[in-house]
């Protein structure tokens, strides 16, 4: 039944990973969108309702379609009305879509969206909305930000067409590495909501492949190629990549790789029986200088906590939950979730680590489907 009650909406937030709690957080807090729009006004769905009537006398205003997309967004899994809400203006914003254009003297630049969309659930929106980013990419070849927002797309669900895209967009501008960070992260994504281990085998080509041409900015690089490389079971690679994070530490943008870099040397001690070197490895990898444990908490959505599971499994409770505590304090978006591992730990059971809300933490590909 997808009419459900509010308090059960918040349920499959938090442990189902239908959307975020930063998500519904944005949606009530964020600020003006384009146009000078106020996004925090719709507080329920007769207010969002009203707004689809005055909609239908002013069907290209984008400002109340921002407006109501950013309110079902939040709401979009407690009944079918606010899915098809939000499916309806994803697919309209989709549609009218333009290439990147100047707004004003100081280079600021007005740039392509996308708008996720589920290919079961949301399957006649999806279809339409695949053609579109389709037809926009053959027809805007030569906009690089089009396919950026078509990448972007595909890469929810259809990983292999991202990667096409990606690679024209390589071949377009080989000296921007962003094309290359977002293949490896594409892939890497792919692999933490699926485990698909030949995803994973293709982030750690992607990431080789990009460390190799921007060496300088290795720091994009890293931590994926670490995870990437225990996860397909070369060890010592991974050993390897894990050590060149930790030599990032101090550097700018260097806690990032650090605090991968350390979870991947627990997860190898761990595996080779050195449990001590394994619960300092995990310490250390969020123990990090307050001014670099705070930029970490705010770039990234928070720790993969495969770690602690595997650490759980070894008998390492009082580690995990000092770890978890030391998470809860930086990683603010995602409080609840911790608290549930915390109180669940301490009863004497086992959290839902299988589970895709704790298995990956990558919010920039979360599965947008509804339990």
């Amino acid at each position: 039944m997808r009419h459900r009650r509010t308090a059960l909406t918040i349920a499959c937030v938090l442990l189902a990973g239908c959307v975020t709690v930063a998500e519904v957080a944005r949606a009530q807090t964020a600020p003006a969108l384009p146009g000078g729009t106020d996004t925090r006004n719709i507080r329920s769905m007769a207010e969002a309702l009203s707004l689809e009537q005055r909609l239908s006398a002013r069907p290209d205003d984008k400002d109340i379609r921002y407006r109501l997309l950013r309110y079902y967004l939040g709401v979009r899994c407690s009944s079918e009305a606010a899915r098809q809400g939000y499916a309806r203006h994803a697919l309209w914003l989709t549609k009218a879509q333009v290439p990147a254009e100047r707004i004003n003297d100081r280079g600021a630049m007005r740039v392509p969206s996308t708008y996720v969309l589920h290919p079961v659930e949301d399957k006649q929106e999806y279809q339409a909305a695949r053609k579109i980013w389709l037809s926009k990419v053959e027809e805007y070849d030569h906009d690089v930000w089009i396919m950026r927002a078509a990448a972007t797309f595909f890469s929810y669900y259809e990983p292999e067409t991202a990667g096409e895209v990606y690679r024209e967009l390589q071949e377009k501008e080989p000296d921007q590495r962003y094309h290359w960070i977002g293949m490896q992260r594409m892939y890497w994504s792919s692999y933490r909501r699926t485990a698909d281990k030949a995803y994973a085998a293709k982030a750690l080509a992607a990431g080789e492949e990009g460390y190799r041409r921007f060496r300088k900015d290795g720091v994009w690089f890293l931590a994926n190629l670490a995870e990437a490389a225990y996860e397909i079971g070369d060890y010592e690679k991974a050993s390897d990549y894990a050590a060149k994070c930790r030599k990032k530490a101090g550097k700018p943008r260097g806690e990032i790789p650090e605090h991968y870099g350390s979870t991947v040397r627990a997860r190898l001690a761990l595996r080779e029986g050195a449990i001590g070197k394994a619960k300092q490895y995990m310490l250390d990898s969020v123990n990090l200088p307050d001014k670099m444990r705070k930029t970490m908490w705010t770039s990234i959505i928070g720790p993969d906590l495969t770690l602690a599971k595997e650490m759980l499994a070894s008998g390492s409770k009082k580690e995990v939950l000092e770890y978890l505590k030391v998470c809860r304090g930086y990683w603010r978006q995602e409080t609840a979730l911790l608290q549930y591992c915390i109180d669940t730990i301490n009863s004497g059971g086992v959290p839902a680590f299988d589970n895709p809300r704790l298995r990956w933490r990558s919010a920039a590909y979360l599965d947008q489907s509804c339990p």
